[in-house]
């Protein structure tokens, strides 16, 4: 799962996604290897996309903080959880796909990589990167 969290809405027609509670400030992990980037959007405010080889979108939307754009590998940090955009009804992740079906798989634990710097808050540990 891109982060730990309570799923409060599952996949359901007209919501390609799952939204994940969470604490403001929490990193947020790339559920695949891709190449991704952040824009703002009006609805779901900060929103960090990450595009597989193999043609399957991940988006990571409401983001306090999204990552800059380059290549990630499954469970880099790739922002910070937050409560942007309009369509928000708290703090949460709404992670989305162009492959909803997949999204379970997607969730499953990642394992965890250093956060970086970049992403540091005060409650994060930092490790160097290996």
């Amino acid at each position: 799962m891109p982060l730990a969290g309570v799923i409060t809405q599952q996949v359901r027609p007209g919501h390609p996604a799952i939204d994940i509670s969470c604490v403001e400030g929490t990193p947020v992990r790339a559920a695949h290897d891709g190449t991704g980037s952040t824009r703002w959007s009006r609805d779901l405010g900060w929103t960090f996309t990450l595009n597989a080889p193999d043609g399957m979108q991940t988006i990571y939307a409401h983001l306090q903080r999204g990552g800059d754009a380059g290549a990630y590998s499954r469970g880099d940090v790739i922002g910070l959880c937050g409560n942007t955009g309009r369509l928000t009804t708290g703090a949460h992740l709404h992670f989305g796909s162009n492959r909803p079906e997949r999204l379970a798989v997607l969730a499953a634990p990642i394992p965890l990589a250093p956060v970086e710097p970049r992403f540091a808050v005060p409650l994060v540990v930092l490790a160097p990167k290996p």
